[in-house]
């Protein structure tokens, strides 16, 4: 805790006027006593004697001094900061005869203390309360004894109200003419009750805007001539209405000057003995910066010093009280505005930042010169929108208006502030279109600021907004460095959109962007700088058209090497192998990226269906080989390896296609029609084409794997073979009846199961010829046996044919015990292997 120390001091004075700016040469130090005493005593009173003094009023006469008492004599209460860091204050006080201290005219009570580095000056408010103070002690009480260092200012009032504090400056203000007054301590004079409350704010109006026109340079005090005690009153209202810190805190005053051009203090009151008389024409403020005086009108027309904060400020105090007025100067408080200068354009901050709340436009960009200045709007924004407790009702306007990014910039500027948060979270989400290149560049931002804004605008418009495309540009110069500090934002943006975010995103992407991207996040990942499940979501949200011109930009290579931790790119080439069959044109590059890209497949299920169509794609391949004619191969031999290849296709295909979902009658018709369409386009001609007989009977077989996932046992492998069938089946499609005709041309294009119907038709043939043949018979009998009854000689001659009988054949000779030395005769398998 630091210690005051009190000073009592005696004081020569008389009343001739002061000379210079000097200590008065009147004045002269008669007895000095202190809670410090010797060395330290003397050099205490050595730096306060510039400041501790006392006159009368200039115009007091010799008679009327001896007339004076210390009631009538004028208080001089003070305050300064004194060289070396010492705070000085004091009450001077006049000692009429019979009343004096020692041999002095005057006695001043001195309370000292030796500012410390973190410890404020003493609140000149809390000097200001000490208005006649309990405390003080007169030139009477100076013969007690050397007085005690105290520990604070409050120990000279004591338990007694203050004199001067909000409720008498209140009171000032408001209470008609001899109203009610608050005043405790008789702070005001008979004249100012009975003047009207309008014309004491305005010369309340008048010392304030002197004082903030005067600046932190000013030529002299500004003087105001009234009694001290309204003086002391006035000082106080300015003080009070100062934001606290480095301006409040340099205020110094004294109440009572004779000479108020000489004193050091910046604001100083005057008064006279005869203030209706001689006081009222005497100009006792030359030489000052500003002269109020309160006895005399100022001339009608001219106009009175005013500035907006001064203005601005006493009228919230007469609307609204001193909670507001403390609520707004705790705002400003938060600045430490260091000159008076600025105050002034402090003070309209609050006017501007009530403004742009209202309106969604700043009046004027001048706050941004200064970095107290942008501070002071930041905190004022911050404390208005927290006192709304709804910020998003009270950003309504700002949303979308010019001063959209200056308010979000100044909240992004107190991240720690909760309302502060609130307040961007909602601009972020309103961002214009417009604004977005402006924002991304505003280094107040957080990136991760910025990306919200980016995700919401995706969200709600399907696309990012103009602007951006310094940021594809950061993106691909950072690519090239390698380093992925250097890529920017959109990276993160990608791998943080949700799927349909990023699904809406790239369907308005154009390709080449796209392409960029992924590429762009592969490098991250082989660099170890993101995650591979955090490239899933963007390789799903490719369309097939931008994932093929990715594929056939960068070939299969870039497949081949992709990182097979990474399930998105499998997934869709899962995607592409399905729909091989729907895109013959293309199924050979598509195959190829299949394949390069097969160790990325998920299910085993889909590496056998890839496998399936290689085996398939070059059996096609083998079979448009032998489908010409080869001098060097027999013509048994190819038809062999044609009915082999074939084979090995059709079951291939057959497997590839099981999962495939062919809609409408008869599948496998339309999974044949497929398979020719993709042989010719592997081959660039037709495969298998009509008119060699094997063509037509490997079709056949084919159609007959895909319809019953079995290959039929071949009937033969030479052409007569394969004619024979052929010709079977043509026999068949001559049967009349449009049935039968349907059906056989159905076989020609590839068999179905055949019904009970079509398969017993020969057998029926058969048994309609057996029942003609036994009709004969019966009937060839019947005139037999009429005949013979009738002529011997036809009988005679039929029986004869019918008994003639085919001689029995020689038996085979016996070998004797010579013919088995003999050869054998050759056999016809001997014959043949000859």
């Amino acid at each position: 805790m630091s210690t005051i120390h009190q000073i009592y001091w005696t004081l020569g004075v008389r009343a001739a006027a002061r000379s210079g700016h000097d200590a008065p040469a009147s004045t002269s130090s008669m007895h000095r006593v202190g809670s410090v005493d010797g060395a330290d005593l003397d050099e205490y009173c050595r730096k306060l004697a510039p400041y501790v003094y006392y006159q009368l009023p200039r115009d007091l006469s010799d008679a009327g001094r001896q007339r004076l008492d210390a009631g009538a004599a004028p208080r001089r209460l003070f305050r300064f900061s004194a060289p070396d860091g010492l705070q000085v204050l004091g009450q001077a006080c006049y000692c009429p005869a019979g009343a004096r201290a020692g041999d002095g005219d005057a006695f001043a009570h001195v309370l000292v203390e030796q500012e410390t580095e973190g410890r404020p000056r003493w609140p000149v408010l809390d000097c200001l309360k000490l208005w006649g103070a309990s405390g003080w002690v007169g030139g009477s009480a100076a013969a007690s004894g050397a007085p005690k260092a105290i520990q604070s200012l409050g120990e000279l009032l004591g338990q007694s109200e203050p004199a001067i504090d909000d409720r008498v400056f209140w009171s000032f203000l408001r209470e008609p003419p001899e109203g009610a007054f608050h005043d405790p301590g008789n702070v005001l004079p008979a004249r100012w009750r009975a003047m009207p409350a309008g014309e004491r704010c305005q010369w309340f109006l008048d010392v304030f805007s002197a004082f903030l026109l005067a600046g932190s340079d000013r030529q002299g005090p500004i003087c105001v001539v009234a009694e001290p005690s309204v003086a002391a009153l006035l000082f106080y209202g300015v003080a009070r209405l100062l934001p606290e810190g480095p301006v409040r805190d340099g205020v110094t005053f004294s109440t009572f000057e004779s000479d108020a051009a000489a004193s050091g203090a910046a604001l100083v009151g005057t008064w006279f003995s005869d203030p209706e008389g001689t006081g009222a024409s005497i100009d006792a403020c030359e030489g000052c910066a500003a002269t109020i005086n309160t006895l005399r009108q100022p001339p009608e027309g001219q106009p009175r010093p005013r500035t907006e904060y001064a203005t601005a400020m006493l009228q919230r105090l007469l609307d609204k009280g001193w909670d507001e007025v403390d609520w707004r100067l705790e705002t400003l408080g938060a600045v430490k505005v260091r000159k008076i200068e600025l105050l002034e354009t402090v003070g309209g901050i609050e006017q501007l930042v009530e403004n742009v709340l209202a309106t969604g436009s700043f009046a004027n960009q001048n706050w941004r010169k200064s970095e107290a200045l942008t501070n002071s709007v930041r905190h004022v924004l911050l404390r208005h929108l927290e006192r709304a407790r709804d910020v998003a009702a009270a950003l309504k306007q700002v949303a979308g208006g010019p001063a959209h990014l200056s308010v979000l910039d100044l909240a992004a500027g107190a991240p720690k502030e909760a309302v502060a948060r609130a307040a961007v979270e909602f601009l972020l989400q309103r961002v214009p279109a417009e604004k977005f290149e402006i924002l991304l560049k505003l280094p107040s931002v957080a990136p991760a600021d910025k990306l919200q804004a980016l995700a919401s605008y995706i969200q709600a418009h399907e696309t990012l907004p103009p602007g951006c495309d310094a940021l594809w540009a950061e993106w691909e110069k950072g690519a090239k460095s390698g380093d992925p500090a250097k890529m920017g934002l959109l990276p993160q943006l990608l791998t943080t959109l949700s799927p349909e975010a990023l699904k809406k995103l790239f369907k308005r992407l154009p390709t080449p962007r796209a392409i960029q991207a992924v590429f762009g996040l592969l490098q991250l990942c082989n660099a170890k700088a993101l995650k591979p499940a955090q490239m899933t979501p963007v390789v799903e949200a490719l369309d097939d058209d931008t994932l093929t011109t990715l594929f056939r930009q960068h070939g299969t290579g870039f497949l081949e090497e992709y990182p097979g931790d990474e399930p998105g790119m499998g997934r869709r080439l899962v995607a592409l192998l399905k729909t091989l069959p729907q895109n013959p044109e293309e199924f050979k590059e598509r195959l190829e990226w299949i394949l390069a890209g097969q160790h990325l497949f998920e299910e085993d299920r889909d590496q056998r269906v890839a496998t399936a169509w290689a085996n398939c794609r070059r059996a096609i391949n083998a079979l448009g080989r032998l489908q010409e004619p080869d001098k060097n191969t027999s013509e048994q031999t190819r038809t062999n390896l044609l009915v082999t290849t074939a084979r090995e296709m059709a079951i291939a295909a057959d497997e590839a296609m099981a999962s495939t979902v062919f809609e409408g009658d008869n599948p496998h018709i339309r999974k044949l029609e497929c398979l020719r369409k993709i042989a010719n386009e592997l081959l660039g001609k037709p495969l298998l084409p009509p008119g060699p007989v094997e063509h037509e009977f490997l079709w056949t077989k084919i159609a007959q794997q895909l319809e019953t996932h079995q290959w039929p046992v071949e009937g033969g492998l030479t052409k007569e073979a394969m004619k024979a069938e052929a010709s079977g089946k043509k026999d068949a499609k001559k049967e009349p009846g449009k049935k039968e005709a349907k059906e056989g041309a159905k076989k020609l294009t590839g068999p179905e199961a055949r019904s009970l119907a079509s398969t017993s038709g020969p057998l029926t043939y058969l048994m309609v010829a057996l029942v003609a043949l036994l009709t004969v018979a019966i009937v060839a009998a019947c005139f037999y046996f009429f005949f013979a009854s009738g002529t011997g000689k036809a009988t005679k001659k039929r029986r004869g044919k019918r008994e003639v009988v085919e001689p029995p054949k020689a038996a085979a000779p016996l070998k004797t015990d010579g013919d088995k030395g003999a050869k054998p005769k050759s056999t016809l398998r001997d014959l043949r292997e000859k």
